[in-house]
């Protein structure tokens, strides 16, 4: 996994993470990662080349679901840590990700939330998520959210 940070296309590589960092000690306090829906063709196979290593076969396929629709922006992830939530980190993540989104041309920035999550449910339709539809990731059930740019 740690090589995977270290490439171009890695579903988590470092070009497709931004932080927020505390404005008191400088620590990363929250994470983003996002990227555009074609991305998704790639984003796992940066992986592939490291199976070996690790004792997997080379024809492995560890994510298999699409997360974004055609033409999307994508959030991936987003966290941050519990000591530091109700500080607004997360929306000002989110803010960050409509400047991205837009700034490569994009007209929409979706991202999956867990049903289980309300906490998160609530920001995202504060800042103007709008419900899409649903979708499958793995076993579990999101609500597909998204934000006209």
């Amino acid at each position: 996994m740690r090589l995977g940070f270290l490439t171009e296309d890695y579903r988590y590589a470092y070009r497709r993470i931004w932080v927020a960092t505390s404005p008191v000690d400088n620590q990363v306090v929250g994470i983003l990662v996002m990227y555009p829906d074609s991305d998704q063709d790639v984003i796992d196979q940066a992986l592939s080349s490291c199976y070996a290593k690790v004792g997997l076969p080379t024809d492995t396929v560890i994510f298999s679901d699409k997360e974004a629709w055609l033409g999307e922006w994508y959030i991936d992830a987003l966290a941050v840590a519990s000591a530091y939530w109700g500080q607004h980190f997360a929306s000002q993540l989110l803010d960050y990700a409509i400047k991205v989104a837009r700034s490569h041309g994009f007209k929409r920035l979706t991202l999956n939330v867990d049903l289980e999550n309300p906490r998160a449910i609530r920001l995202y339709k504060h800042k103007g998520y709008q419900a899409m539809g649903q979708m499958t990731i793995g076993t579990r059930t999101y609500e597909h959210l998204g934000l006209a740019l």
